[in-house]
């Protein structure tokens, strides 16, 4: 099945212990894909910078884990 789940989803499962690392957990031990839009992996990094520096390398951890699809930004047109 492939999954997208929105920058706020992401982010809670990456900070905070909850249902949504619950979730990441269980993507990254599935055959479920990932799906991630680009401007959304943009935002999680930006507010990670922003506010919890200390977990970028969890973050990282985590895509690289999930092995997600990374949606392109759409066209302007």
């Amino acid at each position: 099945m492939r999954v997208m789940i929105d920058s706020n989803t992401f982010l809670s499962g990456i900070v905070f212990d909850g249902m949504e690392r619950l979730l990441l957990r269980t993507l990254v031990h599935s055959d479920h894909v990932l799906l991630l839009a680009k401007f959304s992996v943009s935002e999680v990094e930006r507010v990670l910078r922003r506010k919890f520096p200390s977990m970028i390398q969890d973050y990282e951890d985590v895509l690289q884990s999930l092995d997600a699809e990374i949606l392109p930004l759409p066209d302007k047109s």
